[in-house]
């Protein structure tokens, strides 16, 4: 499942700007052929996957706006990648969300509302929490009662 659709993308980017992204950049924009764009965007979802994948019980749903917009900007750069179409400005989003998703992954950055779940640690077993508790040196103890009682 795609965190992001066409329809997001034309939200996000305008029609205009994904023309050239088109299958079929000569057709009217709405009947654009958008088949490879899905494909970048389905990628695009599993390259997300992968980041926050160790740290968020997946699928994720409701998904986040937060990942809608990494997908249309991760989607578009592999779109234009695959057309040989990189702009500078393309490579910067790609090269921001691939940043956010590393900080996500590494737990300095979260998706939001998402609840995530508890880190794994090597073995892939939940982390476990360990309470220590300290206080000052006990006053009476087994030996210094001795004789007492």
């Amino acid at each position: 499942m795609a965190y992001a659709t066409v329809q997001d993308c034309i939200d996000r980017q305008g029609a205009e700007a994904l023309r050239e992204l088109a299958d079929d950049a000569a057709a009217a924009a709405d009947a654009f052929a958008w088949t490879r764009l899905e494909k970048a965007l389905d990628d695009a979802s599993d390259e997300i996957d992968a980041y926050i994948g160790a740290r968020h019980r997946l699928p994720l749903d409701p998904v986040p706006r937060l990942l809608t917009r990494l997908c249309v900007e991760i989607g578009a750069y592999r779109r234009a990648a695959d057309a040989g179409m990189v702009t500078e400005e393309i490579r910067d989003r790609y090269d921001r969300a691939i940043r956010l998703l590393k900080d996500i992954e590494a737990g300095k950055a979260s998706l939001g509302a998402v609840d995530p779940d508890p880190p794994a640690d090597a073995a892939g077993r939940a982390a476990q929490v360990v309470q220590v508790a300290s206080g000052p040196a006990r006053v009476m103890d087994r030996d210094s009662v001795k004789g007492m009682f």
